[in-house]
């Protein structure tokens, strides 16, 4: 018997969020991906459109059938412009931040704990006021805080306020190809300013009752966590406890988040669906005897609502703890109102209410991950879990978990090897172990923190919780240390994601409809992914580039041919290679490199590399391009002869360099001063170069630099 597609696509109109979200994102998607003027006049259009759906709307009445065609077309394009103007709405707010860069003194309530880091600590505070000029301006958005060590803060929690005595500095991205985009991620979470403290510039100030949810959600989770650490938890036990009930993820070991990632378990890590409907399953058979009273389904209902969204509260309202909760609500109102409610519509609704309050969780690496794996275990799962049918329970169970995992995965590969470049081969493995361990842990720390302020069933607790959670780090890094654990260097850029899916979901629709068009398009989708990528492949073997990398206070240059690379760094960066090792791993897999060649600066007094780049005495040749690398350890001008113009001149350093001695000699076409140099000699090298008119680049400015011999041109 041929089998159909779930029953939204038999008629969409039972499903209204969904025809709404569908143009919702298209106008979010056009929005960001046009610059600011194409779209900047579209608010009268929203206007027009809303103005003309309540036409029709009013008109309708009256013949439903004459006018539903354009009422379907113009409701769609309102959702559309809807979509421009949130997007432009939120990025003119974020705009007005610029006003406020480098004002100070500020105040603020701290948001998280302090975090130790290798020379500062770092903490979130909600940014109050702030001084511009002789006024206190009062302000509301996000600062990242960094102490210097010899500060004594290890005892501010959330909700104390503090005056910082230093100015505003907004983020800034690095700029370098292929890296993650921190500063835009943190803007998308209202996170807009940084500011630097010594010892001796900040103060306490008197406690305020806040009216600010986000104050109110910290201090409330800082307490649960109080109640995890007097419990008598170890380190692991509390680090983890804290990012599966409280969303708090940044105190886990390095090494801990690594083996979760190379173990295909990092999911677990954040609060979503899997933990929201461990919650709902507790509540709903623990309020079992409300099913035996009048009206007693409706009230279990709204006491089970209340209760989730308590806890979205206390976990900081995430993206995908807040998609979570939406959706289990419709549930328990379906439940409530003994009525069946539709995934999808209940996944539509999420993602439209999250889009509505933040158009730019769009662009979120948890947002799209999150609902991409409940519509895959939606669509995928029931396909799945009937191929392997057994008598008996465990296997039953294993099998029925196995199945969410593969269905999760195969809607969410695309996707990580896009943002992560890395598969995790052992999955199903680290899954059907981690997943009811991490159960176990979310059952018993539920109950720990219920009964916290029992001290001896307390002590039953977290002796039990220590044992469980030691066993899972303890199975996490077995499997993550297996050989072969990860598939590594994988290269997919978006155009392959998008044929991935397109793929993905023609595959889906021959599983449903058994029909052989339907596999040969998605067969068809697979070789054009594959075509696709041999080309890039292609492309990576012909280009010749060389590339001044922005890393913070470092040096890092580039000098790429075909698939190797030799790179360049200062020797005093020697001792603490993390950051410039970051840069350039990111960066190979975004050129497609397969080989890397290290240079210390100290070294190339004399030295050819592969008989195509010559490092000498600050000088280089890279095929037929010439270039000198001016730093203090640099030959002083009067010892430099030149026959020929150089095309680059980089800049490298702490040290003030006299730069119009060099300019006369050298005569370069660009100047290009990278990382290492800091702020307050920028000004005067620029100065010097606009003085010569020669071209000059800062790297900390505007990003890394890269020069594409190829085509000849300077990007």
């Amino acid at each position: 018997m041929q089998q159909t597609m779930p029953d939204f696509t038999k008629d969409i109109h039972n499903y209204p969020f969904l025809r709404f979200l569908f143009p919702l994102m298209g106008g979010i998607l056009f929005a960001l991906c046009l610059p600011p003027y194409f779209t900047s006049g579209l608010r009268l259009l929203a206007l027009s459109g809303a103005l003309l759906v309540i036409l029709l709307l009013a008109g309708i009445r009256f013949n439903v059938y004459r006018y539903r065609t354009w009422f379907g077309v113009i409701v769609h394009l309102f959702f559309i412009i809807l979509g421009v103007f949130l997007v432009r709405f939120h990025e003119e707010n974020n705009e007005k931040f610029k006003q406020f860069e480098g004002n100070g003194p500020l105040v603020g309530t701290i948001l998280s704990k302090p975090e130790e880091r290798s020379k500062t600590y770092k903490v979130l505070i909600n940014t109050e006021y702030l001084k511009t000029g002789e006024r206190w301006v009062p302000v509301q958005f996000k600062s990242l805080v960094y102490f210097e060590k010899k500060s004594e803060v290890l005892h501010l929690k959330p909700g104390d306020r503090l005056i910082l005595m230093s100015d505003l500095q907004s983020l800034r991205s690095s700029g370098n190809p292929g890296e993650f985009n921190y500063s835009r991620y943190l803007s998308d979470r209202n996170i807009f300013g940084r500011i630097y403290i010594k010892r001796g510039q900040w103060a306490d100030l008197p406690p305020m009752e806040s009216s600010s949810l986000i104050v109110l959600s910290a201090k409330l989770r800082y307490k649960a966590f109080q109640a995890f650490q007097k419990s008598g938890l170890n380190d692991d036990a509390l680090r983890i406890l804290s990012a599966l009930l409280l969303g708090e993820r940044e105190y886990l070991r390095d090494e801990l988040k690594d083996a979760f990632a190379d173990a295909g378990v990092t999911h677990i890590m954040a609060v979503s669906g899997l933990h929201v409907g461990i919650i709902y399953m507790i509540l709903f058979y623990l309020l079992f005897f409300l099913d035996k009273i009048k009206y007693g389904k409706a009230l279990k209902s709204l006491v089970i609502i209340l209760v989730l969204w308590s806890y979205a509260f206390i976990a900081g309202l995430g993206p995908s703890v807040v998609r979570a909760v939406i959706m289990f609500s419709f549930i328990s109102i379906g439940q409530g109102m003994k009525r069946d409610v539709n995934i999808f519509n209940s996944l539509a609704v999420a993602a439209f209410f999250l889009l509505c309050l933040n158009p730019f969780s769009v662009r979120d690496v948890g947002f799209q991950l999150s609902f991409l794996a409940v519509l895959g275990i939606v669509l995928l799962y029931p396909k799945i879990y009937p191929l392997f049918v057994s008598r008996y329970w465990v296997i039953d169970k294993a099998w029925m978990l196995i199945s969410v995992s593969i269905a999760a995965q195969l809607a969410t590969f695309p996707l990580i090897l896009f943002y992560f470049r890395q598969f995790p081969n052992y999955f199903l493995f680290s899954n059907l172990i981690a997943i009811p361990l991490v159960t176990i842990i979310l059952y018993a720390g539920l109950f720990l923190l219920a009964f916290s302020f029992l001290p001896f069933f307390s002590q039953i607790l977290s002796n039990f919780l220590n044992a469980t959670v030691s066993g899972l780090v303890f199975s996490v890094e077995k499997i993550s240390h297996l050989p072969h654990a990860i598939s590594g260097n994988i290269y997919v850029d978006t155009a392959g994601v998008l044929l991935l899916y397109i793929f993905i979901s023609f595959f889906i629709g021959f599983i449903y409809l058994k029909r052989g068009w339907i596999l040969n398009m998605a067969l068809g989708f697979m070789l054009l992914f594959l075509g696709w990528n041999l080309t890039g492949v292609f492309q990576a073997n012909k280009q010749r580039n060389i590339s001044v990398l922005n890393v913070s206070g470092k040096s890092l240059i580039q000098f790429t041919h075909g698939r190797t690379a030799w790179l360049f760094y200062r020797h005093e960066a020697e001792d603490n290679l993390e950051s410039i090792k970051y840069v350039a791993d990111t960066y190979k897999h975004f050129l497609r490199l397969n080989k890397l060649v290290w240079i210390n600066q100290a070294d190339t007094a004399q030295s050819v590399f592969e008989d195509r780049l010559l490092l000498r005495n600050g000088f280089f040749q890279f095929d037929d391009q010439t270039g000198f690398i001016l730093s203090e350890l640099s030959e002083k001008p009067g010892g430099i002869e030149l026959e020929n113009q150089l095309d680059l001149l980089i800049i490298s350093g702490k040290d003030k360099i006299y730069l119009e001695k060099y300019l006369e000699v050298l005569n370069p076409e660009t100047v290009v001063i990278d990382s290492s140099v800091p702020f307050y000699l920028l000004k005067y090298l620029q100065n010097d170069c606009e003085t010569s008119k020669i071209s000059c680049i800062s790297v900390k400015e505007k990003g890394a630099f890269i020069h594409k011999m190829r085509k000849n041109r300077v990007e």
